[in-house]
């Protein structure tokens, strides 16, 4: 099940937003002056699937990722 949540430096949860994490890589991309349209997509998904993964391995959906996991993924 993919994640709902995350969890924030400061604490608080915040719904999980896969759009986030395409936007961050695009953005990356474009700092470092590459263009794939596919990368970010691909990322946020590969991010997605891992965090599913993680959550069933531990036999608790509800498991909420800390931002820091996320980028660490990324």
């Amino acid at each position: 099940m993919s994640p709902t949540r995350i969890a924030k430096r400061d604490g608080r949860e915040v719904p999980f937003d896969e759009e986030k994490i395409r936007s961050a890589v695009a953005r990356a991309q474009a700092a470092v002056g590459e263009h794939d349209a596919h990368l970010p997509g691909e990322v946020a998904a590969l991010v997605r699937m891992t965090l599913d993964a993680r959550a069933s391995d531990s036999g608790d959906a509800r498991t909420v990722p800390g931002i820091e996991e996320i980028q660490d993924l990324v």
